[in-house]
């Protein structure tokens, strides 16, 4: 008899801690995947500034790197990168850009509010804009369905 007993007690113990251990799993997986996603988002910003260091036309001025969403949408994650630079030439610059999705905007030219508040935010923006160009580059993370697109 006090078998059965301190049977149902392990059990009843063994039941009630299994939805912590659920939610403490749920925890250290999430802390995983923004974790990884963050790593991808800056090795995507030093592959966009390795293909610019190839080149003597290039300066990189600043970088910055955003892992989260950039769509505003709040259903998904990725990364942008966001490089400040001098070049000559336009051309150049697009035949170094590594990645699928990319913008290139002059700072010579008219740019919208939001954007340009942001870069101030983000970037040391330069007090001679002749030649500087803002290139953003968004990619995919290992995990699009983590807790910092939401």
């Amino acid at each position: 008899m006090k078998k059965s007993v301190r049977g149902l007690i392990i059990t009843g113990i063994i039941l009630l801690c299994l939805p912590l251990v659920l939610i403490v799993l749920l925890i250290l997986w999430e802390i995983f995947c923004v974790t990884v996603n963050n790593i991808s988002g800056v090795c995507q910003t030093v592959g966009v500034m390795n293909g610019y260091s190839n080149s003597a036309d290039i300066e990189v001025l600043d970088n910055v790197t955003f892992v989260g969403n950039t769509s505003g949408t709040g259903n998904h994650t990725e990364a942008r990168s966001t490089v400040l630079v001098r070049a000559k030439d336009i051309n150049e610059l697009e035949y170094r850009t590594n990645g699928d999705k990319y913008q290139i905007t002059s700072l010579s030219e008219k740019i919208p509010e939001y954007k340009l508040d942001r870069w101030d935010r983000e970037l040391e923006m330069p007090y001679e804009n002749e030649d500087c160009y803002v290139v953003e580059v968004y990619g995919e993370v290992p995990f699009p369905n983590s807790i910092m697109g939401h």
